[in-house]
């Protein structure tokens, strides 16, 4: 079995306890970020996975570490919620997202090129890019607008973010490691990338100029 999970910072209270896997919407202070800022904290996710798994970009996330203050990540979420603002709808826009995310490192020197995708053939196809993205050391920011398996239900209309994937032998070996509310889950990629009619998902994905 292989496992490739990129470092993404373990977020503490004051009091020491470990409340975040990466970011959570729940934690910002104005409730419209609250109930739909999840783009916002995919790109704060994204920032502070480049920062941890290569030195050269540590500018896109200057405080980040393998464990931080939930104060510490929130500045950095707040960040890309003024560059991410969601709207009526939210913020279901992976090109946006990504163009936005673009700007936000080429300020701090780092060239970027954002890659939307829509649709793909097929899981394996998606399992692919996924790898292909997690294994250059970049986090992926997925979207959820429909879904059909039941496990997502509480997932529509949603940014998620994948930190890594694990691959074995067998379908049920193939998975996909995703930063979602604070919290680390684990899905069969033949689930999580499946494409069928009643499916509505898409990923942002960037790579070195």
């Amino acid at each position: 079995m292989k496992t490739r999970e990129l470092k993404i910072p373990m977020v503490r209270e004051e009091d020491g306890r470990i409340v975040g896997y990466g970011g959570n919407q729940d934690w910002y202070p104005d409730l419209w970020a609250r109930q739909a800022g999840c783009g916002s904290v995919t790109g704060a996710n994204i920032a502070a996975c480049f920062a941890l798994n290569d030195s050269g970009l540590s500018a896109l996330a200057p405080e980040g570490r393998e464990e931080m203050t939930r104060e510490e990540y929130l500045r950095l979420m707040q960040e890309m919620y003024r560059r991410m603002k969601p709207g009526m709808m939210g913020y279901p826009y992976p090109a946006k997202l990504g163009k936005a995310f673009a700007a936000y490192a080429a300020e701090r020197g780092v060239s970027l090129i954002p890659r939307a995708i829509c649709r793909w053939k097929d899981w394996e196809s998606g399992f692919s890019l996924v790898k292909e993205s997690i294994d250059k050391g970049a986090a992926v920011g997925f979207l959820i607008l429909a879904h059909r398996a039941p496990v997502l239900k509480e997932d529509i209309w949603h940014w998620i973010t994948i930190t890594g994937y694990e691959e074995g032998e067998s379908e049920e070996e193939k998975r996909v490691i995703v930063s979602d509310c604070g919290e680390r889950d684990v899905y069969p990629a033949s689930l999580l990338l499946e494409t069928h009619r009643s499916n509505v998902t898409k990923m942002v994905i960037f790579h070195r100029r």
